[in-house]
Formats: C-alpha cells, structure tokens, sequence
C-alpha cells in the first residue's frame, strides 16, 4: 500500500487489490482442511512477516537484530500452531 501512495497510482494499486483478493481465496481453501483460530493467526503471521520482508528488502526500511528475532518468534509461533493440529 505505501508505493500506491494512498492508492491514488494505478499499478500499485491494482497489485495490492490482486495481492489481497489472492489470500482471501487461499485462506478460503485452507479453511477447508484446518480450524478457524489456527487458520486465521497463520494468515495474518504469513502477512506480517511477508510486510516486514517488504519493508527491508523492497522499500529499505531501516530494521535491527530484535526486529529480525521478533519476525522470527512469529514464524516459530505459525510453526507450532500449524503442528498442533
């Protein structure tokens, strides 16, 4: 959403609106196979770090070692849900 510029650039915007239109319909298909709770925290941990990645790698955004470890506690988290099924 920040290259859209308050979604006032066309392709930035289109490609946000596709981005989020394909998780909800990936999210639809993974509600199918697992519960609700687990399923919904894994989408918005995959939509976290996926925005923190973004951020550093795409746009330069300044980041340090406890944000890094923090991103990581939330991939473990996903991980641990996702085998406590």
């Amino acid at each position: 959403m920040k290259l859209s510029e308050g979604m006032t650039r066309l392709v930035p915007t289109v490609v946000f609106m596709l981005l989020f239109l394909l998780g909800a319909v990936m999210q639809t298909f993974a509600l199918e196979k697992t519960q609700l709770s687990v399923t919904y925290v894994i989408v918005l941990g995959i939509e976290a770090v996926t925005a923190f990645l973004l951020g550093v790698f795409l746009l330069g955004e300044h980041t340090t070692p406890l944000k890094y470890g923090g991103t990581a506690l939330i991939l473990v988290g996903m991980i641990a849900l996702r085998l406590s099924e």
